[in-house]
């Protein structure tokens, strides 16, 4: 596929006026210079777009988008994981609506699991939240892995600038927090935090059995 691709990283890196091009396997960005002053802004897109279909490769329509940033001083576009958001003059870095959709799934899907096993086995139902809830806002080392790599909520998002999605985050665990009625546990919970882990990166250690326990409710989220 890389070798397919490299016709047209040459094509698009020939186009006038092209400063900056970044292409992770499908996901393109591309920065042209703005012309002088009286000339005509061609449209890049449209360049782009050719040089794709030349190369009997379709373009995704709903993530091909071209900003003229003189006509549009503040703008968003998401990129590997990440939105972009320039607003008045600064650019911001946040997690992509797709990653926090994920994120609050996850936290319904270990409150909805906790709700199953409780009548069965309390105990077992109140460690798997915690485990579950730990791991979603602090960050973890994956045990076996070749290398030692490391994920969580701020090795998953070390690029992001500002801790408000991660607020949005903490409110929806708040409210599913206040919904347990074992106060205990309530008192256990509040002690976690997606804005916390982020900021001072909370540093959990799981075995591999307790990992493939936590992860398991979450296969089909």
């Amino acid at each position: 596929a890389e070798l397919y691709m490299r016709s047209v990283d040459y094509d698009i890196g020939a186009t006038p006026g092209l400063i900056l091009y970044c292409r992770y396997v499908d996901d393109i960005v591309a920065i042209f210079a703005r012309p002088n002053t009286g000339a005509s802004i061609p449209s890049y897109e449209d360049l782009i777009i050719d040089v794709i279909s030349k190369n009997q490769l379709n373009h995704n329509l709903t993530k091909t988008k071209q900003i003229i940033t003189t006509d549009t001083p503040d703008y968003a576009f998401e990129y590997l994981g990440y939105e972009y958001v320039v607003d008045g003059g600064k650019l911001n870095l946040f997690p992509s609506k797709a990653k926090l959709t994920k994120i609050e799934k996850r936290i319904a899907a270990a409150f909805d699991a906790y709700d199953t096993r409780f009548p069965i086995n309390p105990r077992i139902a109140f460690r798997d939240l915690v485990s579950r809830v730990k791991f979603l806002t602090g960050n973890t080392r994956l045990v076996n892995s070749k290398s030692s790599a490391t994920t969580g909520i701020f090795y998953n998002n070390p690029l992001v600038t500002t801790t408000s999605s991660f607020e949005t985050l903490d409110k929806a665990l708040k409210i599913r927090t206040n919904s347990i009625k074992r106060k205990v546990l309530r008192d256990r919970l509040k002690k976690f935090s997606f804005v916390n882990g982020f900021t001072e990166r909370h540093f959990h250690n799981f075995s591999s059995q307790e990992l493939e326990n936590i992860v398991k409710v979450w296969k089909y989220v």
